[in-house]
């Protein structure tokens, strides 16, 4: 339980996010109640009420997009003052920290259904494979029909959290391909063609960057952040057959952006957004929004 708090308090951090409270899981909040001490104080738990107003009203998507644009323009004093955007962003992130879940809660307006529900549906976000490694199926995200709607402002919320922006939302990128055939640098210096995967699955991934790993933001809040991609190509050294539509590869990498336009000129474009070739994060996602 104690370690549940402590991802809560570093997620906390890396949103740079005013929250009511703390969150937990709902198999804390079963076994343990609501009441948390630590270092001797009462720690408030954040637990959202469920959303009784009418979700299906067209502003409704609207107010959401623009709270997400407000906060992504002014994270360290946002308050957004919406019960809903709170409790989806809040649900996003304990989706994110924790395998547990509550049987029948809809993670959109915290309204509890019958299990047997065939409306009730749960989903995976798409960033989550890139983002979180292997504990990807950990971030399932249950939600009923009825608010189905209203599934894209999920995904906005954990891309942001995660500085992420989908491959297919940059708009140089031809939505019809599988993939783009690219060199790849091996550490050995030798070259051979590899992939990226052009799906909703591929993100372009901002971190701070020190030369040898990649790391979360909150991590050096005031360093610069430098976008990178996962490439896949063969262990062996051996060209992805592209005779296949779905090329099969055994092994990948993330590599920065600047690295693969060294690599690849005829990609200088690929990534840019009017003046930036390489954009920041703040100028992709505002781009990402506008789909919307």
């Amino acid at each position: 339980m104690i370690v549940g708090l402590l991802n809560l308090q570093h997620f906390h951090k890396q949103s740079n996010t005013k929250m009511a409270g703390i969150i937990i899981s709902p198999l804390n909040a079963a076994l343990y109640g609501t009441d948390f001490v630590v270092d001797d104080n009462k720690v408030k738990v954040y637990k959202p009420e469920p959303i009784e107003t009418d979700i299906q009203n067209g502003n409704v998507f609207r107010i959401l997009l623009r709270l997400i644009d407000r906060e992504l323009v002014n994270r360290s004093d946002f308050e957004s003052g919406n019960m809903l955007y709170d409790t989806i962003r809040s649900n996003v992130i304990a989706c994110k920290m924790f395998a547990s879940r509550a049987i029948g809660k809809c993670c959109i307006t915290n309204k509890n259904y019958d299990e047997d529900d065939k409306n009730f549906n749960g989903h995976v976000f798409n960033g989550a494979n890139d983002t979180l490694g292997e504990r990807w199926f950990f971030s399932a995200f249950p939600y009923h029909s009825s608010a189905k709607h209203l599934l894209p402002i999920a995904e906005l919320m954990f891309n942001m959290s995660e500085y992420i922006v989908p491959l297919v939302d940059f708009p140089n990128i031809d939505k019809e391909r599988e993939y783009i055939v690219v060199n790849v640098k091996r550490s050995n210096g030798a070259m051979q063609r590899g992939i990226i995967k052009c799906n909703r699955n591929t993100m372009v991934i901002y971190r701070v960057y020190d030369g040898r790993r990649f790391a979360h933001p909150s991590y050096s809040p005031d360093a610069p952040l430098v976008p990178y991609i996962n490439l896949y190509f063969n262990s062996d050294y051996t060209d992805v057959d592209l005779e296949s539509k779905c090329p099969i590869t055994d092994c990948f990498k993330g590599v920065l952006l600047t690295d693969l336009i060294e690599h690849n000129p005829h990609l200088a474009d690929l990534f840019r957004i009017d003046d930036e070739a390489i954009p920041s994060f703040n100028t992709a996602f505002l781009h990402s929004l506008k789909k919307y």
